[in-house]
This record gives structure tokens, C-alpha cells and sequence, in this order.
């Protein structure tokens, strides 16, 4: 029940993202509705532990990598707000990814959509890597529960030791994305 209960809820969040889509003709602009009673972590705040498997079926463990900076997106290839970010997050992703700067777009979608996801990063030349969110045993999100995802996109960017220092629910600005990701490489 609690699973049927998530896949509504989750996309009754996707369908107000398409819908608001369809009629917003700039996507900074548009409000996005979350799941009630779910809040996002906060700047200043130690990220919770992350450990998934990229659509390579590779492990990424955050714990591993804190020495770099993390520009995390929560999203789901059925969002089209997250879609319509992505070429931003692959121009950051080629920029900083030299200086230090780790991307990661977190999929909501679960194994099931593994290839559809590994077809769009190939066919929209996305090279950060794609993790695979999972439900746990009890059916909660094994990454997007613990980071406070209501809503998609969410993104959070991390100075190295896992610090937010930028954390935005929805469609945000290239040059604001930009300057967060900036200050966390300093």
C-alpha cells in the first residue's frame, strides 16, 4: 500500500511538472509542487550517506569522494523541468569537473528504467554520472527520502566534506547554479 500510495503521490508531482511545463514560457519562473510535509535539507547541513549504482551497474559512494565538491540533481526522466535543466548541468559537469567538481544526476526511476536512461544521456551527450535511486525494504527512497526530496528537480550543491551550500527545489538559473558551484570549489 505504501508503495501504491509513493508511485501516486510521486506522479501527481510528475504530472504538475508536465502540465506547469506546457504552459510556462520561462521555466525559472515556475512553482514547483512538492509531496506535503517534505523538506529539503538546508545549507549548512552534513548530507546524509549515499551509496548507488550508476546505469553502468557501478557503485558510487560519497563517503569515498569527499574531497571533491558534488553538484547532486534529484530527478526523473518522466520531468520535463529536469530534462530542460540537464544541458546546464553537462555545461557545468565539462567546465568544473576538472577543478574538482563531482556531478551527480540521481534518477528516480528506479532499475526498471536503467537503458531508457543510459539511451537519453547517449543521445543528449550527457557524460556526468546517472545514479539509480532504489526503494529500500520498508519502499522508502534509499537517496531522495534521506535528502529531502519532494519535488523534482532538487538540487543541492556540496563544498568537499558534504556541506550544502546551495539547496533550490525546481528550475533555477544557469548563472545562480553557476555561483553556487563556484563558492563550494573555493
Amino acid at each position: 500500500m505504501k508503495t501504491l500510495i509513493r508511485t501516486v503521490a510521486t506522479l501527481g508531482v510528475l504530472t504538475v511538472c508536465a502540465v506547469g511545463v506546457a504552459q510556462a514560457a520561462d521555466f525559472t519562473q515556475m512553482e514547483v509542487i512538492g509531496l506535503e510535509g517534505v523538506e529539503e535539507l538546508q545549507i549548512g547541513d552534513q548530507v546524509p550517506p549515499l551509496s548507488l549504482s550508476d546505469t553502468s551497474g557501478e557503485v558510487y559512494d560519497l563517503a569515498d569522494n569527499t574531497d571533491n565538491a558534488h553538484l547532486m540533481v534529484f530527478w526523473s526522466i518522466f520531468c520535463e523541468p529536469c530534462k530542460e535543466e540537464m544541458p546546464i548541468i553537462q555545461r557545468l559537469h565539462e567546465e568544473y569537473g576538472p577543478k574538482g567538481l563531482d556531478v551527480l544526476a540521481v534518477a528516480m526511476d528506479g532499475e526498471d528504467m536503467r537503458t531508457s536512461l543510459k539511451w537519453l544521456a547517449k543521445q543528449q551527450g550527457y557524460t556526468f554520472r546517472i545514479l539509480l535511486d532504489e526503494l529500500d525494504e520498508e519502499e522508502s527512497f534509499v537517496a531522495a527520502d534521506p535528502y529531502g526530496v519532494g519535488g523534482t528537480p532538487t538540487i543541492y550543491v556540496l563544498k568537499p566534506g558534504g556541506t550544502v551550500v546551495f539547496a533550490h527545489v525546481g528550475r533555477v538559473s544557469e548563472a545562480s547554479l553557476r555561483a553556487a558551484v563556484e563558492s563550494a570549489l573555493k
